[in-house]
């Protein structure tokens, strides 16, 4: 019997490729970063791939769960590296990634409020700009002035003729995304041409940070009214402290320890899966469990003080190990959770 290939299968298959390029872009020297950037793009591509499968066959609630997280893990398997190489300032990481957790935590609120927010233009576009922009950061970092220069400008004007092509063919607007991109290509020409490489790097970091913050400015304020609307409940707390946690605890200290960003990467992965999952049974159940997201909040906390105890020389514990307990503390409530969950998340995805 042949097995058809759906989208799901290609988004799961996305997660599970990412360590590859985190790998030799960590650990493989200047001999595989490109090829660690070729597997970036090829796995980026493949957000594309599922996309168009997934209008095929039609949309399953499995895939709008896994492809929201599969994306905000690849982000995280791109900026972690480039932080902990020293290559990119933390505070950018924990500020893309904050929003991500931040963004999660307050669909399960909404949800469990039986409301609906709508999301704006720039929500479908921000992913875009943040895989689009670190490639292009990535190349900044490690190419040449002069290609890169050459390659700019030839994308620019091939994505301006495809989109007035399709323009023009289609008599609408071309995709959404042809003129951003070819706008970022634009932008990128110019910061290569006129700055140093540490400066067009820092430009374009505090662009994606800007749009990945305001393309969460109406779904923010729309949330507001309905907190005030309606009250404020532990499981806001317990969500709004597990975002906390793990932005500013765990995130934080990946520039300072080489051997920490893997178990990192790890746990802040496992978190936005639990984050996933919250929000469908939170959806589709009615169901808010606060004790996973108090737990691994705390976990992270914990991870934090200890981290600072040897910042400061007051008490000398190994990160890598500590890193690798929060990590193992991750995997083990996300799987006494979904075991627990297993048959609401189950009966949900019905």
């Amino acid at each position: 019997m042949q097995l058809k290939m759906t989208a799901n299968m290609v988004t799961i298959a996305r997660i599970f490729l990412l360590p590859v390029p985190c790998a030799l872009l960590l650990y493989g020297g200047e001999t595989f970063v490109w090829l660690a950037f070729v597997l970036f793009v090829l796995l980026g591509m493949t957000d594309f791939v599922d996309g168009m499968m997934a209008r095929r066959d039609g949309p399953t609630k499995l895939g709008g769960l896994i492809d929201p997280v599969a994306d905000k893990i690849f982000v995280a398997a791109i900026t972690l590296p480039l932080v902990t190489m020293g290559l990119i300032p933390v505070v950018f990481s924990v500020a893309i990634l904050s929003r991500e957790l931040l963004m999660t935590a307050l669909r399960t609120c909404i949800a469990l409020r039986q409301e609906s927010v709508k999301t704006s233009v720039l929500g479908k576009l921000k992913t875009i700009v943040q895989m689009g922009g670190m490639g292009t950061i990535f190349l900044t970092i490690f190419g040449e002035k002069s290609w890169l220069l050459v390659m700019s400008a030839v994308l620019f004007v091939v994505l301006s003729l495809i989109g007035l092509y399709l323009s023009i063919k289609t008599k609408k607007w071309p995709p959404y995304w042809i003129l951003p991109v070819a706008g970022a290509f634009l932008f990128h020409f110019f910061l290569i041409l006129l700055f140093t490489k540490e400066t067009a790097v820092l430009m374009q970091m505090s662009v994606i940070v800007m749009i990945t913050w305001i393309s969460a400015v109406n779904y923010l304020g729309a949330t507001y009214q309905i907190f005030v609307r309606t009250g404020f409940y532990k499981y806001d707390l317990v969500r709004l402290f597990w975002v906390a946690a793990h932005s500013l605890c765990a995130l934080s200290f990946v520039g300072n320890y080489f051997g920490i960003m893997v178990p990192i990467l790890i746990s802040i992965s496992l978190e936005f899966a639990l984050g996933g999952v919250d929000n469908v049974v939170a959806a589709e159940r009615q169901y808010a469990g606060n004790r996973p997201f108090a737990i691994t909040g705390g976990l992270a906390i914990c991870f934090g003080l200890m981290m600072y105890t040897n910042a400061i020389g007051f008490y000398t514990v190994s990160p890598v190990l500590l890193a690798s307990l929060l990590a193992f503390g991750s995997l083990t409530v996300f799987a006494v959770t979904y075991r627990k969950w297993h048959f609401l998340f189950a009966r949900a995805l019905d």
